[in-house]
């Protein structure tokens, strides 16, 4: 008989593996791959629930039908609700198929079984893939940045716990100059452990943008938008005088309408003044 301690001692060893996940944050790539596994069980976990709600179903049905046919001694699985259960996901996860249960003459049993099958692996397991691919889609674009934080975070938790555990180090001491020589060694210590890092977080555009244009091509941009706002200026310039000897040239065409307009008159009116003296003259002959 198994006790609680060898119990205990297996769920320990599942739990060095999230230890190991923890530490995975120090690395770009597995940290990456860290935070998009975390990511799609976190989004899939809705599906699960909704998958367990129908194999629980499904085994209800069937383990309601089979008990009352099968044996206990041929089939221990089908008397045992746990048991049954099991069998269903092993039925629905992994196909697998016993054909002795499964046979013709339960029409009922092999119905619910092809229902079963389709509902599981042909939707919920499609539905599985497809969720999961558009989470690593979506998070794959950013989770570069975030193995980087995660770096950070745990640089910094492991500075804080070394410099705590030296604080409390040489406070054990009661002896000035052994305090003063603990300082001293935890000091070099620090040196060691600690490095002079300076740990800056940045939004991730200013990281694109300084990975995506060295110096040299920012400055080459700089010298291109000078010479486009000088030749801005340039042509500004050049239109307003455009605009201007435009200007000047329809005041001068009005002023050579007018200048014409005022000649017509002036002829008109000497005719007519001709015409009227002429007139005078023959009136005053008469």
């Amino acid at each position: 008989m198994i006790g609680a301690f060898v119990y205990l001692q297996a769920f320990v060893c599942l739990g060095l593996c999230h230890r190991v996940l923890f530490f995975f944050r120090g690395s770009l790539k597995l940290g990456a791959l860290t935070h998009i596994l975390g990511s799609i069980c976190f989004d899939i976990l809705p599906l699960l629930i909704l998958l367990f709600v129908f194999v629980l179903a499904f085994c209800a049905s069937s383990y309601i039908l089979l008990i009352h046919e099968l044996g206990e001694e041929a089939y221990p699985e089908w008397h045992n609700f746990f048991d049954a259960l099991t069998v269903m996901l092993n039925i629905g996860l992994y196909t697998y198929y016993n054909s002795a249960v499964y046979s013709p003459e339960r029409r009922v049993l092999v119905v619910i079984y092809q229902l079963y099958m389709i509902l599981v692996q042909v939707i919920l397991l499609n539905m599985l893939i497809a969720i999961m691919g558009e989470s690593h889609h979506r998070v794959s674009e950013q989770s570069e940045l975030v193995a980087l934080s995660g770096r950070a975070k745990l640089i910094l938790e492991y500075e804080t716990d070394e410099m705590a555990r030296i604080t409390k180090r040489s406070k054990r001491w009661f002896d000035v100059v052994r305090r003063l020589k603990a300082h001293d060694d935890g000091m070099d210590r620090m040196q060691r452990v600690c490095p002079k890092w300076l740990h800056v977080l940045r939004p991730a555009e200013h990281q694109r943008g300084e990975e995506g244009v060295g110096a040299e091509e920012l400055k080459q941009l700089k010298e291109l938008r000078r010479q486009m706002s000088a030749m801005g200026e340039s042509l500004g310039a050049r239109q307003q005088k455009v605009l201007d000897a435009v200007s000047k040239r329809d005041v001068q065409e009005e002023r050579q309408r007018m200048m014409q307009a005022m000649r017509v008159e002036l002829s008109q009116m000497r005719e007519d003044i001709a015409g009227d003296i002429k007139a005078a003259v023959a009136k005053q002959l008469s």
